[in-house]
């Protein structure tokens, strides 16, 4: 059964008071339109309402609930790159850190200089990627030091290398 309460006047305002133990939904009968069903606008404003808030508590949030495993937290460490980490797609293999992919600008300008013309004793003629890789050093500084100490090949054989500059070459 359903409890009522009087029903009060409230500045001229009536109030019925009680506990609903059942509620009937009804949809007003669809008037003629476009394609022959138009709704009361205002019907279909609190319907509309009405779903969202249903959809909005039937929701479930879910907790997942992860053992205190050790080896589990370090795996997922190792596996997570931050947001500027460059590496064309490439993971690191678990194990190894990220720093150690990382390019750091040599500050001894000189010791940089000297392992470039290493280099260029053991093979002559050099791609910027395979020199990046040897040197470990960033793209801007790398091609600085390149364009003092060597000469780029545009065209010919040699095209895309680079190869060292004759006052630096070794008998």
């Amino acid at each position: 059964g359903m409890c009522m309460h009087p029903i009060r006047s409230r500045g001229g305002q009536l109030t019925v008071e009680g506990r609903v133990t059942a509620s009937y939904t009804t949809q007003p009968k669809a008037r003629g339109g476009a394609l022959g069903l138009r709704l009361d606008a205002r019907y279909s404003k609190v319907a509309s309402a009405r779903k969202r808030e249903e959809a909005a508590a039937a929701r479930m949030r879910v907790a997942q609930v992860i053992a205190d495993n050790k080896d589990a937290k370090m795996a997922s460490k190792e596996a997570v790159l931050p947001a500027n980490f460059v590496g064309k797609g490439k993971r690191p293999e678990i194990g190894v850190k990220i720093s150690d992919s990382k390019r750091v600008r040599e500050q001894d300008r000189e010791k940089i200089t000297n392992l470039i013309l290493s280099l260029f004793e053991r093979q002559p003629s050099w791609r910027f990627d395979d020199l990046q890789k040897e040197t470990k050093q960033p793209t801007a500084y790398l091609k600085e030091l390149l364009e003092e100490l060597c000469v780029y090949h545009r065209a010919g054989t040699r095209q895309g290398t680079w190869t060292v500059q004759e006052k630096y070459r070794f008998a």
